[in-house]
């Protein structure tokens, strides 16, 4: 990965500027490797050699996980069954591995298999010169308890096996979630989060998403990092010069004048505080002299009544509303009656 560069070298070096900035858009990838077509035979016989290398890191994952879980398995502690049951619980069908029960005579056997697999599957065979074991060894151990049990405690492994994968599965789903959820990349942000067991078949891309992003988040750290360096530089500048005006102002303030000027200016604010209290204690003399408990009684009952007249007031327009609408009815139902008049004399007219 290019190391990233203070933007102040930069600005002091425009000659630099333009090399670095050449060699990071047009020739360098972001992990410093050359920038090549698709049709080149270079890149193309590098994308052979990484597909060849991605094909061997499977296989040696897939060993590896087949290990660490054979190294993390213990046998179902539930007794007891002459043969292998698998718990029917609906609540199982979420996704999560079936409850095994193994009998207890199987139990040791299981238990020193899960012990010798690891050691049996680390030794390197591909070698045929310097084989790890002679061929008398590898036949009496092939021979022997409890590989030669294998076929035997084979189905009650392979469910145990499955467990033990299911649950790291589940916690790097869990991982990957928690990682696109943070929206640490567009490409894996996931707004309804999934159940593990939909999750487990996508986990190989999203981790892999996760991974081809670690560069660039990398080098943009480096460069957050250094824009927050330029940024604190900037800042402990500006301190320095509000502490030097600062200094300043005190200097200035301590001066026979700033000294004389602060006294006139408490002196008139002493003055002021006292026109306001005496102020204060005028507004509340007039009021007590005005308002005296005879005023306050007549204003209240002067409310009073006027509360009085306005509830009344309103009665009266009600009783005269009902008074106009009934007057509009009676019209109403006289027009209407005169009304069928006329067309009964228009009748006997025709």
């Amino acid at each position: 990965m290019l190391p990233p560069i203070d933007s102040s070298v930069l600005k002091n070096n425009p000659q630099f500027a333009n090399l670095y900035k050449g060699l990071t858009e047009l020739i360098l990838n972001d992990d410093g490797s050359t920038k090549l077509h698709p049709q080149n035979p270079v890149a193309q016989e590098r994308k052979a050699v990484t597909e060849e290398l991605n094909k061997h890191r499977l296989a040696a994952t897939t060993e590896n996980l087949l290990i660490h879980a054979l190294l993390t398995t213990s046998p179902d502690p539930i007794p007891i069954s002459a043969k292998p049951e698998f718990n029917q619980n609906p609540s199982l069908s979420s996704g999560l591995q079936p409850l095994l029960i193994i009998p207890p005579n199987l139990k040791q056997p299981l238990t020193d298999l899960l012990l010798l697999l690891p050691s049996f599957l680390s030794l390197d065979f591909s070698s045929p010169e310097t084989p790890p074991l002679d061929s008398d060894s590898l036949l009496l151990i092939l021979t022997s308890p409890p590989l030669s049990l294998l076929p035997t405690l084979l189905p009650y492994l392979g469910p145990l096996l499955s467990t033990t994968l299911h649950s790291q599965a589940s916690h790097l789903v869990h991982l990957a979630n928690h990682l696109s959820h943070s929206s640490i990349t567009s490409s894996t942000t996931s707004s309804n989060p999934t159940t593990p067991h939909l999750t487990i078949p996508t986990l190989p891309t999203t981790i892999s998403s996760i991974t081809s992003t670690l560069p660039h988040l990398h080098s943009s750290i480096l460069h957050s990092r250094l824009n927050t360096a330029e940024a604190v530089c900037d800042l402990l500048s500006q301190y320095s010069t509000a502490f030097t005006l600062l200094i300043k102002t005190l200097e200035a303030k301590h001066g026979p004048i700033a000294r004389s000027l602060e006294f006139k200016a408490g002196e008139t604010a002493l003055l002021a505080q006292k026109v306001e209290k005496e102020s204060e204690l005028a507004v509340l003399g007039v009021r007590r002299e005005v308002y005296t408990p005879e005023v306050k009684r007549a204003l209240r009952e002067c409310k009073e009544w006027l509360v009085g007249e306005q509830q009344g007031l309103r009665d009266e327009i009600r009783r005269g509303e009902e008074v106009l609408g009934d007057m509009v009815l009676r019209f109403i139902l006289r027009e209407r009656e005169r009304g069928e008049r006329k067309g009964e004399t228009r009748k006997r007219k025709r």
